[in-house]
């Protein structure tokens, strides 16, 4: 087997050989190079004839590219195409990649614009393309024909352009989502000449909800209505009978109940059942069936006592959906529960082969299937599954982690202040007993604030706990009021809490650290990005911060200019809308009384680098200290291993020489 990682190019046995081998004496840093370069193999996708395999790999560390094997000659050198090719003229960044036929993958990219004069026309744009198995070929869909004009040649730069669904009963076409400046349009799109026919436009309070019905009809779409002096979340399906769109009361609400609702998917055997997670008259979200004939739902399908639901499991032979095998729960991390005892078998077989990693099984083309296992000091390593019995391995992620010297992260709780239960994920050194040092700590909350972390390798800023941990700090993940996948009343704890409560509870968790005698009190900071970023602005200006120093990526400074930072959705903006609230770190920027580094990407949204220059701004005007500084050609988040090495090291160095925390 060897040989065969060897000839696939995917240094095999520098991430997980031995399963769970026993643990080497000591601690190794994550090296620089390992934390930062591409990933060696990401977005493994299996053709829906199971004949091929085709992943974005990266044999440098720092050009991407795509790969496709065989599956019935894994010994062959893949065809790879990017290198050096179009992507490099274009300076595109591949991003995605999924098969839509046999012979054809659609790749989703990303590439810089650059609109005007000044760091604010700097951005990303996303690009689509369908390309065949050796690269030679690329279509462009929905490409418009003929001359085009300047206003259409400006306008082509905010174009958004993604996959809705493969349709498995035609192999020709697929549904695509196209947003423009001024709509959002579904097209039927071939493949093969990237033609597209319009099937649905939706109105600028709409959006997609990416479910199709076994025949392939888009069919449910979102909307944000004012009703009545109150803003109105709801879903509207097509009547395949009166050829119209028709509201659902039953998944109607008021924005202000922040009721926790998302259709999942049409159950695959009966086309007039939809599969929901909801959590009407529950703390924890649990999975009920809808039908859109009677337009009521019909029975709860899944729910967990401790954890909220999380998604439907459907078994698929190639890309078509055929039963439901189970569903998920988030515990700390995205856990499947089989209903169907042959693959609970089969999961509880691969953990136990596998060392006991979380496991992912995808559905099964033709002879095979992709398994995917990871942890919180796995990265993800790949493999095929044959006639579900012969387990091939592929490849890892991320080589060069010394996974053995690294200490799982673990879930933990701590009451709040006001008696609050807060979860949390906290990542010690490898070796750190009870009873040793205390030891520097980092906060780290997440972004979002809508959002949480998990404790698989790939679950929200683990890589950086890990690369932390392993240079003797602490890292502590709170899960804070306000965050999302740990029940309502969480949740909605958060609203109108910004800089307040939700800020205590981040607090409250070093001190629960510190009187643990894990943290050291004077080696303290505060780090993260976007919503975390605003989370160590707050910490800056609060009275008696605990904090040593902060630091802000994309952070926000403003909560009366945040709603121009959302990038999803009008629903999303109006939910929000109604739950924003508390301190404005602008509004009190001179009582700052810890320093910060702020900092963003020259491409970043505009209004993130408008936060980051305001908070900027005042900070010198009231003569506090701080640090400012951006990143070449960094969009919201780093996007390739200059970036990575950019941001790394410059968070480092402050830590060292500006927070003066030596580790």
């Amino acid at each position: 087997m060897a040989g065969r990682a060897f000839a696939i190019g995917l240094a095999l046995a520098l991430g997980f050989a031995g399963y769970g081998a026993a643990q080497a004496p000591g601690r190794t840093p994550i090296p620089l190079e390992a934390m930062i370069r591409e990933p060696a193999l990401s977005q493994m996708r299996l053709s829906p004839d199971g004949a091929h395999l085709a992943a974005i790999t990266s044999l440098d560390g720092v050009e991407r590219s795509i790969s496709i094997w065989r599956t019935d000659a894994l010994d062959r050198a893949p065809v790879r195409f990017g290198v050096g090719g179009a992507a490099a003229r274009n300076k595109v960044f591949f991003s995605r990649i999924e098969w839509v036929a046999p012979d054809r993958l659609l790749v989703i990219m990303q590439q810089p614009v650059t609109v005007g004069a000044g760091i604010e026309g700097r951005t990303y744009t996303a690009l689509a393309r369908i390309v065949n198995l050796d690269g030679s070929q690329w279509v462009e869909p929905l490409a418009e024909g003929g001359p085009r004009t300047d206003l259409e040649r400006y306008v082509d730069k905010f174009l958004n352009i993604d996959l809705i669904d493969q349709l498995p009963r035609d192999p020709r076409h697929i549904l695509m989502a196209q947003a423009t400046l001024d709509a959002t349009f579904i097209y039927k799109v071939d493949v093969y000449t990237g033609r597209g026919e319009r099937v649905a436009q939706l109105a600028d309070n709409e959006a997609p909800v990416d479910v199709v019905d076994r025949d392939g009809n888009f069919r449910v779409k979102e909307f944000a209505d004012f009703r009545g002096g109150q803003w109105v979340i709801g879903h509207t399906v097509f009547d395949t009978s009166s050829n119209s769109w028709v509201e659902q009361p039953a998944l109607t609400y008021e924005a202000r109940e922040r009721r926790n609702l998302t259709v999942l998917a049409f159950d695959p055997n009966d086309p007039d059942l939809l599969i929901v997670r909801d959590d009407q008259g529950q703390n924890f979200a649990y999975i009920r069936s809808y039908s859109i004939s009677r337009r009521a739902f019909v029975e709860t399908m899944f729910q967990h006592r401790e954890y909220d639901a999380g998604n439907v499991l459907i078994d698929h032979v190639g890309t078509e959906p055929t039963r439901i095998i189970g569903f998920t729960y988030l515990a700390d991390t995205e856990t499947p529960y089989y209903t169907d005892s042959g693959f609970r078998s089969l999961d509880e077989g691969l953990r136990r082969q596998l060392g006991g990693l979380n496991v992912i099984i995808s559905g099964k083309n033709g002879e095979y299937r992709i398994v995917v296992a990871e942890s919180s000091r796995q990265p993800p390593a790949y493999f095929l599954l044959r006639n579900d019995s012969q387990l091939i391995p592929l490849g890892v992620s991320t080589p060069g982690i010394p996974t053995a010297q690294l200490a799982p992260t673990q879930l933990v709780y701590y009451q709040a202040r006001d008696g609050l239960r807060i979860p949390a994920f906290l990542t010690l050194p490898f070796g750190w007993r009870e009873g040793d040092a205390p030891l520097p700590v980092i906060v780290q909350p997440h972004g979002g604030p809508w959002s949480r972390n998990d404790s698989s390798w790939g679950g929200g800023d683990i890589p950086y706990a890990q690369y932390f941990a392993s240079r003797g700090f602490a890292v502590l993940q709170p899960q804070f009021r306000g965050s999302t996948g740990w029940g309502g009343q969480l949740w909605r704890a958060g609203d109108k809490q910004w800089g307040m409560a939700m800020q205590d509870d981040k607090d409250d968790g070093l001190q629960w650290l510190v009187d643990r005698r894990i943290a050291d009190p004077h080696r303290a900071l505060i780090y993260g990005f976007s919503y975390g970023g605003f989370a160590a602005m707050a910490a800056t200006v609060r009275p008696n911060s605990p904090y040593r120093c902060a630091i802000s990526g994309a952070g926000v400074a403003s909560l009366q200019r945040i709603g121009t930072l959302w990038r999803e959705n009008r629903i999303q903006r109006q939910l929000q809308g109604v739950t924003v609230d508390g301190m404005d770190p602008l509004q009190h920027a001179s009582e700052a009384n810890i320093p910060i580094l702020i900092y963003h990407g020259d491409r970043d949204q505009t209004a993130s680098i408008w936060h980051s220059q305001q908070f900027d701004a005042a900070l010198r005007a009231a003569g506090k200290p701080h640090t400012f500084t951006t990143i070449p050609d960094m969009p919201h988040g780093a996007l390739n291993p200059e970036m990575r090495r950019a941001e790394l090291t410059l968070i480092e160095n402050y830590i060292k020489n500006e927070c003066g925390i030596q580790y």
